[in-house]
């Protein structure tokens, strides 16, 4: 038993001394005293582990501390190589810095210009924008401030503008003109008043009713008589300008409309005809060229607009040749040659450039004296009683006129209608060049088949 004891109290010492490293569990002590024989292999197997146990966590606490010892030179020597970075760069900008006031000195006029055509491209993106947003979005309040702005544009620098009349409508306050402004945000509804619109037209309706007046003989007619009789007139004149381009100034924009003044804008285009102190040879002069705007077509002629002057041209005027009158309709345009002007420049006069060439010229150098040709009646005029003038157009496109008696003919020639005719002589005159002709009884043909002869 005694030795027994000894091991006992030794064993006891050895963990009284690992006990200040590691606390030992109190199971663990219950189950050593109960169970005395197994105590010491239990107790060798312990002490091993917890001996390796300590000198893992010695070897771990060394390689902390070398980790750490090496770890603070590298940090210092990655602060000083920031350091001497930062400084390297804050030089370097300094330096860039420098060079870029110098060079903006000595450039500083050009430098001024590509600002300003910066700002001018800018401005023009800006309002192209502007546009292509209120054309995509559809939004009305956009558009409605766009349309406003620019006519008020318009209105300011009195521009002249181009429009179609589409329709003649009457207010209170009279008759006036529709007309449609074309624009690339839409269309802009334009009224013209009759009075803005045609030029006198309450003097040219006083003289057309003192002419029906004095040609039926008339004298018992009274005021209400004459008031209808003026306004049927004017109703009649304004239809005819229905489908025609006319040019006018914007004078104001009332609930979405523009007022529009044709009668200034006409104004306005006449002075290219008269000289001024700096342009003592007019713009526009007798040879001069321009286009000629059809406004009121007619059976005997036609009436157009050219740089502020309503002219009235016959047949003879548009062309050398034979045409047909039925073809120049209101609204088309074709290219005309100042022939004559008037003293105060009240009125001019107007030839067709295209109808008066030289090759329309040598065309009626083809024909002689004497030679029968088949001509086309394009037209006919009553002279007198019983008395026409026939229009004809031969067959390379020339004009010709003959005269004849209705009571030597077996039915009046019709529009269309074929005749056999003998040329008799040509006229001189450039303007009215035509050839005359006399009917030839013993020859005829008709486009009808139920008539063999007009004789």
């Amino acid at each position: 038993m005694s030795t027994i004891s000894e091991l006992f109290d030794a064993e006891k010492a050895k963990l009284g001394k690992t006990s200040e490293t590691k606390p030992v569990d109190e199971t663990a002590e219950t189950t050593s005293t109960e169970n005395s024989g197994k105590i010491p292999e239990k107790t060798k197997e312990e002490l091993k582990t917890e001996k390796a146990v300590e000198t893992e966590k010695e070897f771990e606490q060394a390689a902390e501390s070398e980790t750490v010892t090496e770890s603070e030179p590298k940090q210092e020597e990655k602060e000083k190589l920031s350091e001497e970075e930062e400084l390297d760069a804050i030089f370097s900008n300094d330096e860039d810095e420098i060079e870029d006031e110098i060079l903006a000195k000595n450039d500083d006029e050009n430098a001024k210009e590509r600002t300003k055509t910066k700002w001018q491209i800018r401005r023009e993106n800006i309002a192209k924008i502007e546009e292509q947003l209120a054309r995509e979005n559809n939004n009305v309040e956009i558009t409605e401030r766009l349309i406003e702005q620019g006519v008020q544009s318009i209105i300011y620098n009195k521009q002249i503008i181009k429009a179609r009349i589409d329709g003649i409508e009457k207010s209170r306050h009279g008759y006036f003109a529709n007309c449609t402004l074309r624009t690339r945000l839409g269309t802009i509804p334009v009224k013209i008043a009759d009075s803005n619109l045609i030029e006198n037209i309450e003097e040219k309706a006083l003289a057309n009713f003192n002419r029906i007046v004095n040609k039926n003989e008339r004298s018992d007619v009274n005021a209400a008589q004459k008031e209808k009789l003026i306004q049927r007139w004017k109703i009649k004149r304004l239809n005819e300008l229905i489908g025609a381009y006319i040019e006018f100034i914007a004078v104001g924009y009332v609930d979405g409309s523009v007022i529009g003044d044709r009668i200034a804008a006409m104004q306005e285009r006449r002075k290219a005809f008269v000289p001024t102190r700096y342009k003592r040879l007019p713009e526009m002069r007798v040879g001069s060229r321009g286009v000629a705007r059809i406004i009121r077509n007619k059976s005997t002629f036609i009436e157009v607009e050219f740089s502020g002057y309503e002219v009235r041209m016959t047949p003879y005027q548009i062309s050398l040749l034979a045409i047909n009158m039925n073809e120049y309709t209101v609204g088309k345009r074709f290219e005309a040659i100042v022939s004559d002007i008037s003293d105060d420049f009240s009125k001019i006069s107007l030839i067709g450039a295209a109808g008066h060439s030289s090759s329309c010229e040598q065309l009626y150098n083809q024909y002689r004296v004497g030679t029968i040709v088949i001509a086309e009646v394009v037209g006919y005029r009553e002279l007198q009683k019983k008395k026409f003038a026939f229009i004809l157009r031969l067959p390379n496109g020339c004009r010709g006129y003959a005269y004849d008696d209705i009571n030597t003919l077996r039915r009046r020639p019709r529009v269309g209608d074929e005749i056999k005719v003998k040329i008799k002589n040509v006229t001189e005159s450039r303007v009215f060049r035509a050839i005359k002709c006399e009917l030839t009884p013993f020859a005829t043909v008709s486009n009808s088949r139920s008539r063999n002869g007009l004789f």
